[in-house]
């Protein structure tokens, strides 16, 4: 005995959007936000202050000494160095 299909069932569909997946971008959002926050930090709380090297006392000269070293000339006419082995 063969059964005959029902037509009268009632049928619900359901339509789902992809809501499980952007959890690695908000991984890397959060991370530029964390990383924005620090570089605030550095530069706004004087952690970083760069005008304090503007403010050492330097020399306005510099003098160096170097000892006086006479080297003479070799002569001209003399012979060349031989490279024999």
């Amino acid at each position: 005995m063969e059964r005959e299909p029902r037509d009268d069932r009632e049928r619900t569909t359901v339509v789902t959007t992809g809501g499980g997946g952007g959890g690695a971008g908000w991984f890397v959002v959060g991370g530029l936000v964390v990383a924005l926050i620090v570089v605030a930090v550095l530069f706004g709380g004087d952690f970083l202050d760069r005008s304090t090297t503007a403010s050492i006392d330097m020399p306005d000269e510099v003098k160096v000494e170097v000892p006086d070293v006479n080297v003479s000339p070799p002569a001209e006419d003399a012979p060349a160095p031989s490279n024999d082995q």
